[in-house]
């Protein structure tokens, strides 16, 4: 008999612009489960296109709010009673939030359901990432305090960096298993930069440095700047916006402090499917994250510039240095930026012509139907360990 699964999604998975690692591995699990999807309507992040998903849609009437976290407190009531509803007749709930996966998994453990916690990131630090002073303080304790309780009621965790659940271990003794993050391999590949930057628009024949994504507090952009500044031959594109509005304004001061606006390609955030185009435009893919429990992860920009055989240049985070063998080059200052800068620019025919063949192994390996395959073994058994030696990469 067919499994049915509950997602209980960190954003609506189905209207996000950029689609999430659940949605990815749910996309994959809808070939052998029975999946019901749990979506946010008005959620502050969401859009009016829907991504395609075998999946039952479970909405209900909200009230809007543009504030993340407003948005959950005040539509919580209105979740409770649908979760119980569906949680009765499901099997197993997979939840990836705050306060939804504190009343998901309450209701799990009153009907004895499996409920496995996709901790895909340090929530308290990045859920208060948007707010400064005492309310950053007073938002991050919250949720800790929330990720806690969610964490005891659950059945098993999931998290896709050793970092994450080492730091977890210290107050559970759930079973934790460690599932990176993966790649779309049809969509990530290797192309021609001429060809990627002719679709783009982008005439120039110098080397490029993407800086792309969420571009927002987690990042540490400005020693990159100032390494740009130096290198007078590297133009930087950047690709994405800021949540947090006043980063973006951040950055837009430091490029004009730094005179640097005749070197600079600006775009908004694109259609998913024309990100590869972006990557593969450039020679160098900048990784810039600040240290600390949040940088504890698989970055998807990462895989994705590596899936296209781009070299990363990215803070020295000692995670990454467990997950990729090649193509990752670290720096601890804009000095350091700035060698790599000159060394990958200087060597990139080289050094793109090696990640070739590395990045074959990156979109089999990290592909996500893998990933999928190895979350059906902690769906069908939660308290078994996870074979898998992801590291050896």
């Amino acid at each position: 008999m067919t499994k049915k699964i509950l997602i209980i999604p960190a954003n609506d998975i189905l209207r996000h612009p950029i689609p999430s690692r659940i949605y990815h591995i749910a996309r994959h699990l809808a070939k052998d489960y029975d999946i019901t999807i749990f979506s946010y309507p008005n959620h502050p992040l969401g859009n009016n296109i829907l991504r395609k998903l075998n999946a039952k849609e479970v909405t209900y009437k909200t009230i809007k709010t543009k504030d993340l976290s407003t948005y959950y407190l005040v539509n919580a009531p209105a979740m409770l009673p649908i979760m119980e509803k569906i949680i009765k007749e499901v099997d197993v709930v997979i939840h990836a939030n705050v306060l939804p996966s504190v009343i998901a998994t309450k209701i799990a453990k009153k009907y004895r359901k499996t409920a496995i916690y996709d901790y895909l990131d340090f929530f308290p630090q990045s859920a208060a990432a948007y707010y400064r002073g005492s309310m950053k303080s007073l938002i991050e304790k919250g949720v800790m305090l929330l990720t806690q309780e969610a964490i005891k009621n659950s059945t098993a965790i999931v998290t896709p960096s050793f970092g994450l659940a080492l730091f977890l271990s210290r107050f559970t003794r759930k079973p934790i298993h460690v599932i990176p993050n993966g790649v779309d391999s049809d969509l990530f590949k290797p192309m021609s930069t001429d060809s990627a930057r002719k679709f783009i628009g982008i005439d120039y024949d110098g080397p490029i440095l993407l800086l792309y994504g969420s571009i927002d507090v987690w990042l540490n952009i400005e020693p990159l700047l100032y390494a740009v500044k130096k290198n007078r031959n590297v133009r930087l594109l950047i690709v994405g916006y800021s949540h947090a509005k006043y980063y973006y304004r951040l950055l837009e001061g430091l490029i004009r402090k730094l005179n640097l606006q005749n070197r600079v390609y600006k775009y908004p955030p694109q259609p998913y499917e024309k990100i590869p185009y972006f990557v593969n435009t450039s020679n160098i893919v900048a990784a810039p994250f600040t240290r600390g429990i949040i940088s504890y992860a698989t970055p998807l920009k990462i895989m994705e510039s590596l899936a296209c055989a781009r070299p990363v240049i990215t803070t020295d985070i000692s995670e990454f240095k467990l997950w990729f063998k090649e193509g990752i080059f670290y720096y601890r200052s804009s000095q350091d930026a700035y060698e790599l800068l000159n060394e990958l620019t200087e060597k990139f025919d080289i050094i793109h012509n090696h990640l070739l063949k590395y990045s074959k192994l990156v979109r089999n390996r990290y592909s996500w139907k893998n990933i999928a395959e190895t979350y059906k073994r902690v769906i069908e058994n939660p308290y078994h360990a996870v074979s898998r030696y992801w590291y050896s990469t």
